[in-house]
């Protein structure tokens, strides 16, 4: 009973609907009724060639039940032991049996039952019938010596060779193999009309009975009478002088005992083997998988039978799920129903020539329920649609697809594993939508009839999710697409043009800033859906959608902006537009990394933590300073950030700012202070003579000056007043000589740092 059980697990399990388990017929005993007799099936194949209804225990546990006290004196069957012998393997009857000494009754049952493939149920049941041992408190010697009546004729003695209630148990289930192994060379032969008498007496007569099964052969065979009218109107009791009643009694005990014996089922396997077979008429026709057995859940629960019993049919064709009749009409089946084909082209589309199917019989084709017409238009429970066509399922991607081809009008709704046969043809897919891959995120572009692979950030995040709508596919349906090389974001028109895609449409770009970067040409239909927003012949900033990050595209590379500072720089200094365009995510993926672009500000002082070295930041490079006095002078101070070496190194850093005076564009100025004054004559610019380091357009930005321009006089912070002169400054040392030289209110103040940089002359005097 184990193996049972796991099957009934596995089944639980497996069958998405448990519809075998809510079919599957009551086993308990219920009271025999005379109008159930069947003399053409007394009971069915799946009920009596079971090999393993009934355990050790379970036999024990029976008997214990019918036969609770035993008489005194007596040995009933409950408490029954013999010592038995071996049995060498009857080849394709019954496997070899091992004797063990004192041997319960129980036991006995339950072997054999094993060995030979015959129920331990219809082995009580004969054991009942002949002899009355089951449920008797006084059994003699003559009913465990002759147990199961084998070897013994109704009109002679029992033979004593084969006495003893193992023999007797052991011979009957043998018999009953020997009648399934050849059932045409006994009297009573199944699938066939059998003259069946009615009694011994011959004047009693007989009755034509169409013997269903081997199993209701075999106890015609054994006990080769049928009931009259007479011994069913009075099915616990005696009929008339032409009555027999053994078969009348196995039937009534059974179902006294164990149920409908007549609980019948078109599908079985045995123990050792977990193939399922259809068995219709002489044939057995493997079931490939559990949809399909499921499927057939009105042919009855899966009965288990002995492997004799099954070699006893030939192995016909394996079931797939075009069936036909007697009638010569066929049907497709699928949960419990027969949908008709109306027309061979609709079964050849499904994969069978119309007379290549297996033929069932009349009650097996009954016992499915009419459904609707077969249809080509095949909807699946989890509300996917497919066409039939040649032998293939071609799944359709939505209403307006398959409105664009021939098509049946009526459809079926069926479970999808009912044409898991069938390979997947080439969809049937229009153009102009995005088809996702069913249970992943893939996407496509469907255009001239091919798919395009997509990322859903490139649909939903471009101008493309406006103009293709979604549907889904499975990826058997996407492989027959033909798929294209997929849409990466940097494609190239028929004319060679270059563009990137963004969330606004695409820009155009010159091959130099993506050097490296490969464009794949894209169909027409997907770029006219890309409106061009710009052209950009160089280096240009982008950000991904969902990112906060920002890169400039320059050389093949992206380098990314660690702070706005590089953006500032690069806009002033560089001439980089200043437009920042947004694409898709993922787009920038297979760009490499250049360098980061480190998030230091022009006019920033920073050092390497490694090094004393004070650098001025100056647009895409470091200006080492040579003293405080220079960066204080031109108003950047003298506080400084410690970076690391890798931000040093990632500068040009060879060039020194060792003066006051710098150039910003054309324009010289000079550090008076906290501030740089510009100088605006030529003429003065020489007559300071300082070296101007020229600086880059955002330090400039970043450089405080003031309003006032540089003149030629200059006072210090002691209140000195000095004219410059030659490259030098000249002491002014009074009052008249500031009059007369013109510089009265037209001097700037100015640092110390700046006087010491300038030499300092001889004091001017009148006529100087």
């Amino acid at each position: 009973m184990k193996i049972k059980r796991l099957l009934g697990m596995v089944l639980a399990a497996s069958l998405a609907t448990a519809l075998l388990v809510a079919m599957a017929p009551s086993s308990q005993a219920e009271a025999a009724n005379a109008s159930s007799f069947d003399p053409g099936n007394i009971i069915s194949d799946a009920v009596f060639f079971n090999g393993n209804a009934m355990t050790a225990d379970s036999v024990q546990q029976f008997l214990n039940a019918k036969v609770p006290t035993c008489s005194s004196g007596y040995v009933c069957l409950k408490s029954y032991t013999q010592d038995t012998p071996n049995r060498a393997e009857v080849f394709g009857r019954c496997a070899a049996y091992s004797g063990r000494a004192g041997e319960s009754a129980a036991s006995i049952i339950s072997r054999v039952g094993i060995a030979c493939g015959i129920s331990q149920q219809a082995l009580i049941v004969l054991l009942e019938k002949e002899q009355g041992i089951v449920s008797d408190s006084t059994p003699s010697a003559r009913q465990y010596r002759s147990a199961t009546g084998y070897g013994c004729p109704d009109t002679a003695d029992c033979d004593t060779s084969y006495y003893g209630f193992f023999n007797q148990v052991y011979a009957a289930a043998l018999q009953f193999q020997y009648y399934a192994a050849n059932p045409t060379r006994w009297s009573h032969v199944p699938g066939r009309v059998n003259a069946v008498r009615f009694h011994p007496n011959s004047s009693c007569g007989s009755g034509s009975v169409y013997i269903q099964n081997q199993a209701t052969a075999g106890l015609y065979n054994y006990t080769p009478y049928q009931p009259n009218a007479a011994a069913l109107a009075n099915l616990y009791g005696s009929g008339d002088a032409c009555s027999s009643y053994g078969n009348r009694n196995f039937f009534r005990i059974f179902s006294d005992w164990f149920g409908d014996p007549q609980r019948g089922t078109s599908l079985v396997r045995s123990v050792d083997n977990v193939t399922v077979y259809l068995i219709s008429g002489t044939q057995k026709h493997a079931i490939p998988d559990w949809n399909t057995l499921n499927a057939l859940y009105p042919l009855g629960a899966i009965g288990y039978v002995s492997q004799q019993y099954l070699d006893n049919f030939t192995t016909g064709a394996g079931l797939g799920r075009v069936i036909r009749s007697s009638a010569g009409k066929v049907y497709f089946f699928d949960v419990g129903a027969k949908l008709q084909f109306m027309t061979c082209d609709d079964v050849s589309a499904y994969g069978y020539p119309c007379g290549d199917s297996i033929l069932l019989t009349d009650q097996q084709i009954s016992s499915l329920r009419d459904g609707p017409a077969m249809s080509r238009v095949f909807n699946t429970t989890d509300h996917k649609r497919f066409l039939i066509e040649a032998g293939a399922r071609r799944e359709v991607l939505d209403d307006a697809s398959l409105a664009a081809v021939p098509h049946p009008e009526n459809s079926v709704t069926l479970f999808e594993p009912a044409i898991a046969y069938l390979p997947y043809g080439t969809p049937v897919a229009r153009n102009g939508v995005a088809a996702e891959t069913r249970g992943s995120n893939a996407l496509g572009l469907l255009v001239a009839n091919r798919i395009t692979p997509i990322t859903e950030p490139m649909l939903v995040q471009s101008p493309l999710r406006l103009t293709f709508s979604t549907g889904s596919l499975d990826s058997e349906s996407i492989v027959k697409l033909n798929p294209s090389a997929g849409i990466t974001g940097f494609m190239k028109d028929a004319d060679k043009r270059l563009s990137v895609m963004t969330t606004e449409g695409r820009i155009e770009v010159a091959a130099a800033t993506y050097a490296g970067i490969p464009f794949l040409e894209t169909d027409a239909t997907v770029l006219a859906n890309l409106p061009v927003k710009a052209k950009t012949t160089g280096p240009h900033f982008v950000k991904e959608a969902s990112s906060s990050s920002l890169y400039l595209i320059a050389d093949g590379k992206k380098q990314r902006l660690l702070s706005w500072a590089p953006y500032g720089l690069y806009v002033q200094d560089h001439g980089v537009p200043a437009t920042i365009w947004t694409v898709p995510d993922g787009v920038l993926t297979s760009i490499p990394e250049g360098a980061a672009l480190a998030g230091l500000a022009s006019g920033q002082l920073v050092k390497s933590a490694s090094s004393p070295r004070i650098y001025l930041v100056d647009g895409s490079r470091l200006l080492a300073l040579s003293t405080f006095g220079v960066s204080v002078g031109l108003g950047f101070g003298g506080a400084y950030s410690v970076v690391s070496d890798a931000t040093i190194a990632s500068y040009d850093a060879t060039t020194w700012i060792d003066s006051l005076g710098v150039k910003c564009g054309p324009d010289f100025l000079a550090g008076i202070g906290g501030k740089a004054a510009p100088i605006y004559d030529p003429t003065l610019v020489k007559a300071f003579g300082l070296k101007f380091v020229q600086l880059s357009t955002s330090t400039c930005a970043a450089m405080p000056k003031t309003s006032t321009p540089m003149t030629y006089f200059i006072r210090g912070e002691t209140g000195k007043i000095y004219w410059i002169d030659g490259g030098q400054k000249r002491p002014i040392n009074t009052w008249s000589e500031i009059e007369r030289l013109g510089a009265m209110n037209k001097w700037i103040d100015v640092s110390g740092d700046l006087l010491d940089a300038i030499p300092t002359g001889a004091s001017t005097a009148p006529g100087t």
